[in-house]
């Protein structure tokens, strides 16, 4: 149970939302060991933390031992420091979360535990000093300052800004109910698009949308029932919470005004669950759901009691790629935080098919001619076995589209600064400006990066040749059942690939040339940021 435990100088306290703490051990006058909880019926995945500490005083040096960590490495060895909040300050000096530890280290420890396996693992301790940064205030011993992993985002900070986008935001934004969870509570889902089937026009990217500033072109709108859908998820690890802080600057600027907001609602559905997980974030776990299940290791075969979030999910994704002739999945993309690793990147699918590798590398791309704190260099494509029921390989096997992914941001920063919320909320911005190069009618960008990837110049456009590619049959599937779309995708997937690459060489250039292509075209980008 996570409960407050008092000690003769400190008293430490988790009992809200997010909290983990076990235990806090006294050792010496100004140290103290720290246990935190395994998520729930589990007996493993400890990481996170977010606890309050009562009685700190200014101008003392603490020592802070967590001790049963189980990665056996971490960012803290790099330089990642946990974060403080004091509500006073906060209240009357605006100043919010503060990085603070020094002499942060991160090894094995003598100590064991025992597995969800019933087998004996090692454990590892993180270890810092730390005092309370300047202007904290230390005059109240009744006020708490409050420690954490990384920047909080809790269910209610999300369903706060859901209904915030609700109410002012109703021309795009709907917000409809996915599931209930195992613990009762709502898993929302959001659709975002433009939802007048009125011609729409296009903007001055430079103009806000404005009456005044509107011109009509033919290539700025398609009709409802010709857009294609992308679905993008988050939090499914509810210990990743800088994912809901890139998930929320998405959603800030697909609602928007900008030029490229509008034009992404007028050619794209967007699908969103924006947390998958929020059992297992209110309790405070760090990986599972209520039943101690990962649920980004179920995709495979979901079991509605144990794992309804993702088991409803996927039957939508089943229902939208299988009935909508003219509607399928386009991209799926799940958001992450990533604990041993900098900057940003992304997994794709790559599993044999030259016809597609090119394409699964183009979104990543993309996503690097755009965002800053992307490195192109830490992507990766190969899918292993270990990863074989997670959600982007899951999606990408079971529906044949090229653009799943899984992508990764680190908890800690970049090689040079930690990373703040506004750094992952222009994380999440610059997804859907990627999203729109790839949807955009003028193909233009992405004829260019493909060409630096080694591949022919397409005649349509890459929104019309991925899903031949990808094998997506003719004709309208309304009439079959839902269980048989994916069999009949793939039954017919290696002609239309055939056809496909007979008609507009649309495949990987087999020249000693394509390494090198693709080099210059990273480094090309590199320099320009």
């Amino acid at each position: 149970a996570k409960n407050r435990y008092e000690t003769k100088t400190l008293s430490f306290g988790s009992q809200f939302e997010s909290g983990n703490l076990s235990q806090a051990i006294r050792i010496g006058e100004f140290e103290y060991d720290l246990l935190l909880s395994s998520d729930t019926n589990s007996m493993c995945h400890v990481q996170w933390f977010y606890f309050a500490i009562y009685g700190l005083k200014r101008r003392r040096k603490y020592r802070f031992n967590f001790l049963n960590l189980e990665k056996q490495d971490s960012l803290y060895n790099l330089g990642m420091q946990p974060l403080m909040f004091c509500p006073l300050a906060a209240s009357e000096l605006g100043i919010g979360w503060k990085r603070v530890g020094t002499d942060i280290s991160y090894y094995l420890n003598p100590f064991t535990k025992v597995t969800n396996e019933r087998k004996r693992a090692s454990c590892y301790s993180a270890s810092m000093i730390f005092k309370l940064p300047d202007r904290f205030s230390d005059d109240n011993p009744n006020s708490p300052h409050f420690f954490s992993y990384c920047y909080p985002y809790t269910y209610r900070n999300l369903m706060t800004d859901l209904a915030n986008l609700q109410s002012s935001r109703k021309h795009c934004f709907k917000k409809s109910l996915l599931c209930k969870t195992l613990g009762g509570n709502d898993c929302p889902l959001i659709t975002i698009t433009n939802f007048s089937e009125t011609k729409a026009v296009n903007i001055r990217e430079e103009e806000p949308c404005s009456e005044t500033n509107l011109f009509d072109d033919d290539l700025s709108f398609l009709p409802v029932s010709q857009r294609r859908y992308v679905v993008i998820t988050s939090r499914v690890h509810p210990g990743e919470t800088n994912a809901s802080w890139m998930m929320r600057g998405l959603l800030k600027f697909l609602t928007s005004d900008s030029a490229e907001a509008f034009s992404l609602r007028n050619h794209v559905i967007f699908k969103i669950v924006p947390m998958l997980n929020p059992d297992g974030v209110i309790v405070g776990n760090y990986r599972c759901n209520l039943a101690g299940v990962d649920l980004n290791r179920k995709w495979s075969k979901p079991d509605i009691s144990t794992s309804p979030t993702i088991y409803y999910l996927k039957r939508l994704l089943l229902k939208i790629h299988g009935v909508a002739s003219n509607q399928k999945i386009l991209a799926f993309i799940d958001m992450h935080g990533h604990s041993r690793k900098r900057s940003l990147f992304m997994y794709g699918c790559q599993e044999g098919k030259k016809s597609t590798e090119a394409y699964v590398e183009l979104l990543p791309n993309l996503m690097n001619r755009r965002c800053e704190y992307f490195s192109l260099e830490s992507c990766n494509y190969k899918v292993t076995k270990a990863k074989s029921s997670c959600g982007r390989v899951s999606v990408s096997r079971k529906l044949k589209i090229p653009f799943s992914y899984t992508i990764e941001a680190s908890l800690c920063g970049s090689d040079t600064y930690h990373f703040h919320t506004s750094h992952f909320e222009r994380m999440g911005r610059d997804t859907a400006k990627a999203i729109w190069d790839l949807v955009n009618p003028n193909q233009d960008i992405v004829k260019e990066v493909l060409q630096s990837l080694g591949v022919a110049e397409m005649e349509n456009g890459i929104i019309e040749d991925d899903m031949e590619a990808c094998g997506q049959q003719n004709g309208n599937p309304s009439s079959r059942r839902e269980a048989d779309v994916c069999p009949d995708v793939q039954k017919h997937s290696r002609s239309n690939q055939v056809q496909k690459v007979g008609k507009k060489k649309t495949i990987r250039k087999a020249c000693p040339q394509s390494k090198s292509n693709s080099s210059t075209f990273v480094k090309r980008r590199h320099s320009k940021k």
